[in-house]
């Protein structure tokens, strides 16, 4: 008997489970996601991020999800709340591996690990776009803030040997 009633439910079509001939909350989806990035586009960070949280509570089962998670953790970015910020990027390049939006986040995750001065796991993050994005132009932002990083700390040991590590990842890309 318990297990009737979350049956029910599914059934019913709520809980964000959408048909794709569903057009209404189709619409109502595409509403939702255009208010939330039309708050962020104004700066309005935190009421943009209640929106996108609405859109991910409601329709993250359709398109716009990947969009919606990137601007999410940009929001968040941009109003220094870096942990939960990375979080999300995370969440979006586990859902949307093949997503436009993959290189950027892991970039932005960098950028958040640099804004909280944790170098080495900025590093590691610019490395991974480096790797997984060579040819694409946030590889290239990723391997100038790695620079800057190591301009940084030349003395330091964990530096030096990340600087290392760096130019060997992009000698073997080059190769290929």
């Amino acid at each position: 008997m318990q297990y009737i009633l979350p049956f029910l439910i599914l059934l019913s079509g709520c809980g964000g489970y959408l048909r794709s001939y569903d057009y209404s909350t189709n619409q109502k989806a595409v509403l939702q996601y255009q208010r939330a990035y039309d708050l962020k586009v104004q700066e309005k960070y935190s009421p943009a991020i209640s929106e996108f949280k609405r859109f991910l509570d409601y329709y993250s089962d359709i398109y716009f999800v990947d969009e919606c998670y990137f601007h999410l953790a940009d929001c968040l970015r941009l109003l220094h709340q870096f942990p939960e910020a990375r979080k999300y990027y995370k969440q979006m390049v586990k859902k949307k591996k093949d997503s436009p939006f993959v290189a950027e986040a892991g970039f932005r995750t960098g950028e958040c690990w640099e804004a909280e001065s944790i170098y080495p796991k900025a590093i590691s993050a610019y490395k991974v776009v480096i790797k997984k994005h060579y040819q694409n132009e946030w590889a290239n932002l990723a391997k100038e803030r790695c620079d800057q990083i190591f301009a940084k700390f030349p003395e330091a040991k964990w530096a030096k040997k990340e600087k290392k590590e760096v130019e060997k990842l992009i000698k073997k890309l080059k190769k290929r």
